[in-house]
């Protein structure tokens, strides 16, 4: 079997499309699920701060977030009527969940499944696996 030149051209081609796509493919990042290591009061308002951002209302968080779990569930609060009470059926939607996960040097807190993402420059922490293998 004989191969001609435009065949060894057509490979030729192929082979540097698949090497230049290869070389603008985006890095994977390395960031891993991160606990906080100490919530003081100014970490713990930022996360409530970047998180209202993100639900577009007012957000509380317990004073040990992301000591245990690198993952939290919000729920909307429950719709109430001009009295106050609540209107049952109205909740629409399932829980955000958002994750606290660490680059090596940087804590960040990110929407699990949307491009939401604060880098949490008041906090500090460190890879879960690194707090299991302490403990």
């Amino acid at each position: 079997m004989r191969y001609s030149s435009p065949h060894l051209k057509r490979a030729a081609t192929w082979m540097m499309s698949f090497m230049l796509a290869a070389c603008t493919t985006p890095a994977v990042t390395s960031e891993q699920p991160a606990l906080l290591t100490r919530t003081e009061p100014q970490c713990r308002a930022q996360i409530e701060q970047a998180l209202g951002r993100f639900l577009n209302a007012p957000v509380s968080v317990a004073p040990d977030v992301f000591e245990k779990d690198a993952t939290l569930l919000l729920e909307r609060p429950d719709p109430r009527d001009a009295s106050g009470r609540r209107l049952d059926g109205r909740i629409l939607g399932r829980p955000k969940t958002y994750r606290l996960v660490t680059d090596g040097q940087r804590c960040i807190v990110s929407g699990e499944k949307s491009s939401e993402h604060a880098v949490l420059t008041a906090c500090t922490c460190i890879a879960q696996t690194q707090r299991r293998t302490q403990s």
